[in-house]
């Protein structure tokens, strides 16, 4: 049986521990792949970004560079089509729906995040990608 192909995730995370529990959550994952790259602020993301596509998006909300629901737009607006997955210390439901709104496929609470239940978020995600893609280019394609 051949392995799926790797999908590219970029990790937007300042804290180390919390960066270091999504390493930890990545080593732990299935049959899915995921090809995983961390970096410490939204700056360093928007550089990556601009010289390398990705999948999807871990955004940690609480970015020094960006707080809120600011990130979540500048990381749509650089990821180029990419999903995006926040996560959030917050509880506010407010918050969660104005980040989807604003342009995220999900919404995780740190600190309440299992392995098994971000693999889903990121599957989901990148699942729900392809299909838009789909959808459109078969709404642009001539008939």
């Amino acid at each position: 049986m051949s392995k799926r192909p790797s999908k590219a995730v970029l990790l937007i995370e300042n804290d180390p521990e919390e960066a270091r529990l999504i390493h930890k959550m990545f080593e732990d994952q299935g049959s899915y792949s995921f090809a995983l790259t961390h970096v410490d602020c939204l700056a360093d993301a928007e550089a990556h970004l601009a010289l390398e596509a990705v999948d999807v998006v871990l955004l940690d909300l609480g970015c020094p560079d960006a707080p809120g629901l600011e990130g979540v737009l500048r990381t749509h607006a650089a990821a180029r089509g990419a999903s995006i997955v926040v996560l959030s210390s917050q509880t506010d439901e407010a918050i969660a729906v104005q980040a989807v709104t604003d342009g995220a496929q999900d919404y995780l609470i740190k600190g309440q995040i299992e392995s098994r239940e971000l693999m889903r978020a990121l599957r989901s995600s990148v699942s729900r990608k392809i299909l838009e893609e789909t959808l459109f280019s078969e709404r642009a394609a001539p008939r």
